[in-house]
């Protein structure tokens, strides 16, 4: 079942190792590709939504968010260029490159150099904001040949003005609910074996719900 993280100082470092390979990745995007995107830990970093498995590896999910490019609507183009750039930043780093799945950039598990305390690895999801506020994922379908894949933007369900309503919960001072919720909907998933909830999904109705029973 998951846990939060109780080694807080160990998960800050490296939240800060991944935190500075993502600033690496938009800087890349933008030098190469000239697309413009900037980064968040899901939940974003501050809220603490860092959870784990027994004594699994964690998973650092981030959202590189698209802000700029020549075609949104270009979504292989899109998935393409963050694989490359990522990679690249990998590399920089002595990392194994990523394996493309089917809604993330992901990277090999890892100890950081000092520190062999705890493994893990990064989930890379790319999205972006529609002029409605609701976030769309990118997908790319794989049918068993290159030239077959779909790739497409998934729009998440409720997840207009997510950061107005996280907002509004953490000024009223119960932020706490959010996280009990949220651990509370990975475990469900969990047990259910159901993997088709990714950890922004299962804060997008964290929020919801936490947020719905206040309002």
């Amino acid at each position: 079942m998951y846990e939060y993280v109780d080694d807080k100082k160990t998960l800050g470092e490296i939240r800060s190792l991944c935190g500075h390979m993502m600033q690496d990745l938009c800087h890349t995007l933008k030098e190469k590709y000239n697309i413009g995107a900037s980064f968040s830990l899901v939940g974003s970093g501050a809220r603490n939504l860092v959870l784990q498995n027994k004594n699994e590896p964690i998973d650092l999910d981030y959202n590189l968010e698209i802000i700029k490019t020549d075609d949104f609507k270009n979504c292989c183009h899109i998935k393409e260029c963050a694989r490359k750039a990522f990679d690249k930043v990998l590399n920089k780093y002595h990392w194994r490159s990523c394996k493309d799945s089917t809604s993330s950039l992901t990277t090999e598990r890892r100890y950081l150099s000092n520190n062999k305390s705890m493994l893990f690895s990064m989930d890379v999801c790319i999205v972006y904001r529609d002029t409605k506020d609701n976030y769309h994922r990118l997908i790319h379908q794989k049918l068993g040949a290159l030239l077959r894949d779909n790739y497409f933007w998934n729009q998440e369900p409720n997840s207009s003005e997510l950061k107005k309503k996280s907002k509004y919960i953490k000024n009223k001072g119960k932020w706490q609910r959010v996280r009990e919720e949220y651990k509370q909907i990975k475990n469900r998933y969990l047990t259910s074996n159901n993997h088709s909830h990714p950890s922004f999904k299962c804060y997008i109705e964290a929020v919801n719900n936490v947020y719905n029973s206040m309002r």
